[in-house]
């Protein structure tokens, strides 16, 4: 009989082949099996959840550095700092704003010093002299912090929110600032004196664009390894408490999330998983080496099943030449001789006729 064949088009990421009516149905979903279900499994499920998983890592690596580190303070204070991330809405609370970590931020506080040309801590009203802005993602907004800098700095401090959403920070006369003790993570979900950048809130491919800070790869005078004292807002040159502090991290457990993809699903199902920043990345390298190696195997473990078949198939329908080669003369001796009897037959019957 005649098989049946269809025309299949490649359309917009989706397999479809053609109705009778001349209308293209999205078959994708329902290809599960060969070399093109294959293709379509790595490319939907298999890819993305190993892609996710490692921006993931990156992100955690970005957030969880710059959280610590954007409380220190290199061999000066900054003279100006504008943050690596952008709000879409300075006006919206933190939590709605549009920040890549928006969802990290915390109710709490961070502490602002200010220095005068002499490197002396000028008085903004706190104990230590400090300014002390409190963060409630909920309801602090972007021009909430510009303005309770503007404020209360005394006019030694500009701060200003960028047209492309960015705080920024610029000392006067000579002052310069600096940071500590940020309880709400305000200063690392905004960029603002971090030791990572690196966004990307359409893709999410933050292991593609995480790069160190620009500031400090042409000033290594910023790079924060001190901190200031919560007390009294000084630092020393050869205090390398922040730089421990990151270090630290080693040792942290701290939360990530894992993706599991899987054809047809609108979004992945999403699973937290509390570990070492090096434990989460042994888990993604194990997962992906115990992945390659069950397709190894699985392949494998097929090729050796199809060679068996095909040669059970070859056992039972396959032509041995000299087999065949003896049959045809037994058959054609069988054939002689059954001449022979009906020849030796016809003649009695010959002679018995002529008898009568």
């Amino acid at each position: 009989s005649k098989a049946d064949s269809y025309q299949l088009t490649y359309e917009d990421g989706t397999i479809r082949w053609e109705t009778s009516g001349g209308a293209r149905a999205d078959i994708t979903d329902t290809i599960t099996g060969g070399k093109m279900g294959g293709w379509l499994d790595m490319r939907d499920a298999i890819i993305p959840k190993y892609e996710a998983d490692l921006n993931e890592l990156a992100k955690t690596i970005i957030w969880e550095v710059n959280r610590i580190y954007s409380q220190g303070v290199g061999l000066k204070g900054f003279s100006q700092v504008t943050g690596s991330y952008a709000v879409t809405d300075s006006t919206a609370s933190l939590e709605s704003s549009g920040l890549d970590f928006a969802d990290r931020i915390e109710s709490g506080s961070f502490k602002f010093w200010v220095y005068d040309e002499n490197g002396e801590v000028v008085n903004l009203g706190g104990p230590g002299g400090e300014l002390q802005i409190s963060i409630d993602p909920s309801s602090t907004n972007l021009e909430d912090i510009r303005d309770a800098l503007n404020g209360l700095a005394g006019g030694n401090i500009t701060a200003s929110v960028t047209t492309d959403g960015r705080l920024s920070i610029q000392g006067n006369n000579s002052y310069t600032f600096a940071f500590s003790e940020d309880t709400s993570g305000v200063l690392a979900a905004l960029g603002v004196n971090t030791f990572f950048e690196g966004s990307s809130p359409v893709d999410q491919d933050y292991s593609r664009f995480i790069t160190i800070n620009s500031t400090l790869l042409t000033n290594k005078d910023y790079v924060a390894a001190a901190r200031v004292d919560g007390d009294t807002g000084e630092f020393a040159e050869g205090d390398n408490s922040n730089a421990l502090a990151v270090t630290g991290l080693e040792e942290q457990a701290v939360t990530s999330y894992r993706y599991y993809y899987e054809r047809g699903q609108d979004s992945p199902t999403v699973e937290s998983a509390t570990d070492t920043i090096g434990g989460h990345l042994s888990s993604l390298i194990g997962a992906i080496g115990v992945f390659s190696q069950s397709v190894t195997r699985s392949r494998e473990y097929n090729e050796i099943i199809t060679n068996e078949l095909r040669e059970t198939r070859d056992n039972i329908s396959a032509v041995s030449i000299d087999e065949e080669m003896t049959n045809l003369i037994k058959f054609q001796h069988a054939y002689a001789a059954a001449a022979k009897l009906i020849a030796a037959a016809d003649e009695m019957f010959q002679t018995l006729l002529a008898v009568k």
